[in-house]
């Protein structure tokens, strides 16, 4: 049926089973429902099914676009609207195969996301100790269908709140910081990645590795927090060789599974502005 790589706010690994669809335009039973992240996030889509063991759910979002996305990041009052959406759609949802993988598409695929710890530099002064740390991920993809995915392209981009910047003063010769986020909110911050994926015959895999994204974290006194940046998540798709979007799905909470291509794409990208 559907499988995700969404994890709860940061789980180090996800694996899942995938069909790749091809963005829905035909009627779905159902309504679009509003959907609210326990953080606050709203998402409105449809609900279009849910995994056998009903971790995950397939939702189409208003642009078109479906992906996967585990429904325990959603308030109680949604987790109840999927139980009753799947009461209301029995028929539909007992249509998937053994392995829970839904019979939508040409190919189906298993996709494991694992976060990758990177460097970490700690800095100190007076009254501060600064951390930097890299976060990375290695995304696997594996072709679990008879058909060979040829010339396919993979996707993805980091999205996070660039709050806190850590640099060394030159002047001073010292480790400092500056914290954009306390006196004016910023719009988060995002980097994209690309890469080929080689012919995939049925059980062949694939795999790349993210570039990283630089987290900083300040604290005052040794240990009280004073400032951080924060990693909202991974989105990543699948492209066939014609440029079609066979797949996408995410990683991190509702906030990412908001957010669309064309959304991220508008973010500031910091290799560029700085």
């Amino acid at each position: 049926m559907i499988g995700t790589i969404a994890a709860r706010f940061w789980t180090l690994a996800a694996l899942a089973t995938v069909a790749l669809v091809m963005p829905l335009k035909a009627q779905v039973r159902g309504d679009s429902h509003e959907f609210t992240g326990k953080s606050g996030q709203k998402l409105v889509a449809k609900v279009l099914a849910v995994s056998a063991d009903r971790r995950q759910m397939r939702i189409l979002r208003q642009d078109g676009m479906e992906f996967d996305t585990e429904i325990v990041i959603f308030s109680l009052d949604d987790q109840q609207y999927v139980k009753d959406w799947m009461k209301a759609n029995a028929s539909g949802a007992s249509a998937s195969s053994p392995s829970g993988v839904m019979a939508a598409g040409v190919f189906r695929l298993e996709v494991a996301i694992t976060r990758i710890p990177g460097k970490s530099e700690k800095h100190r002064s007076d009254l501060y100790t600064m951390e930097e740390k890299d976060n990375l991920f290695r995304i696997n993809v594996r072709n679990l269908s008879r058909e060979t995915l040829e010339g396919a392209k993979l996707e993805y981009a980091m999205v996070w709140k660039d709050s806190v910047r850590i640099y060394l003063d030159g002047d001073r010769q010292e480790w400092t910081f500056s914290s954009r986020e306390r006196d004016l909110p910023r719009p988060p911050a995002r980097i994209f990645g690309e890469a080929t994926l080689e012919s995939l015959r049925f059980n062949g895999e694939g795999s790349i590795e993210t570039d990283a994204v630089r987290i900083d974290e300040v604290f005052v006194g040794g240990n009280e927090l004073y400032g951080q940046d924060e990693l909202l998540g991974l989105k990543m798709r699948v492209l066939g060789a014609n440029g079609a979007v066979l797949h996408e799905s995410d990683s991190g909470g509702a906030a990412i599974s908001a957010m669309s291509w064309d959304e991220i794409k508008a973010l500031e990208d910091p290799r560029v502005a700085n």
